[in-house]
């Protein structure tokens, strides 16, 4: 999991001004499985209206050397694939045109990559229990092991049964600490060495499924209102106080491979996609 995750750093010209998380994803749109496109999911909030945005992530270099860099995308916009749906807080960023950006011979992404065979769609999730073991992987506060360019995990579990679609809509709520940075947090079904099953069944083994992505969190105001907000990307000064209750909203990994569809349809060329092609600048530094 510490490789499938992306700290995201949005920039304000040359300040940084907020960070989230994001994680790989793998497509197919031509049929094959040798043949594939690498997206980075997140939450349209974190992407926003920013044009550049920051990836740190592991690289191999011509030498065969792992480097940790932050490679630096201007023009973020041309290649961001939002979901159709207007309260679908997902969106994907064509990573692929990101890669061949640095070239035949620049470093390569030392990443691992999920697809939709690692999701759970509603048929498997019908067999999950009411209450299941969760892991959220991302970047809380912005906290991260910048030595390592590894992520914070928090394990938690389903406040809600995975195979409900929470107040109609197709989410679950998690209960699991959740704090600026984690918008875009991949949310894991985690079972280690058991788990039961909905008919009543024990087995041995262990799951480690995408179950969803957090996209926002409750908060308890000071003045007694419980709101529901985007999970933040900076933390900021108000007025009024708000306090996460630890009660995270998710959307279901469902909506992922909804918009996987998409970028099969709309991210076709991997080298860059025409309309891309001009606007997008593309440079890294090592840290």
């Amino acid at each position: 999991m510490a490789k499938m995750t992306c700290r995201l750093e949005m920039f304000d010209g040359e300040l940084l001004d907020s960070t989230g998380t994001g994680f790989f994803w793998k497509s197919y749109p031509f049929g094959t499985l040798d043949k594939f496109l690498i997206s980075v999911i997140t939450n349209k909030h974190v992407i926003g209206e920013y044009e550049r945005v920051g990836f740190v992530v592991d690289v191999i270099n011509k030498d065969g050397i792992i480097q940790h860099v932050r490679v630096h995308v201007e023009g973020i916009q041309s290649i961001a694939l939002p979901h159709p749906e207007p309260d679908c807080d997902l969106i994907a960023i064509n990573f692929s045109t990101v890669i061949d950006a640095l070239g035949k011979t620049g470093p390569r992404p030392d990443v691992i990559v999920p697809d939709s065979r690692h999701a759970l769609d509603l048929e498997q999730r019908r067999n999950l229990m009411a209450v299941e073991e969760i892991v959220v992987v991302g970047y809380p506060d912005g906290l991260w092991d910048s030595c390592n360019n590894t992520p914070v995990f928090r394990k938690g579990i389903s406040a809600t049964p995975p195979y409900n679609d929470f107040e109609g809509r197709p989410e679950f709520l998690i209960d699991c600490a959740i704090y600026p940075g984690s918008s875009g947090s991949p949310v894991f079904l985690a079972s280690s060495g058991a788990f039961g099953t909905k008919d009543g069944k024990n087995l041995l083994g262990s799951r480690m499924l995408l179950l969803g992505v957090v996209h926002s969190v409750f908060q308890h105001a000071s003045d007694g209102e419980l709101r529901i907000e985007p999970a933040p990307t900076a933390t900021t000064i108000v007025p009024t106080f708000k306090f996460p209750n630890n009660i995270g909203i998710c959307l279901y990994a469902d909506k992922i491979i909804e918009l996987d569809k998409l970028i099969c349809k709309q991210f076709v060329d991997v080298k860059a996609g025409n309309r891309a092609q001009g606007s997008l600048r593309v440079q890294f530094e090592q840290i």
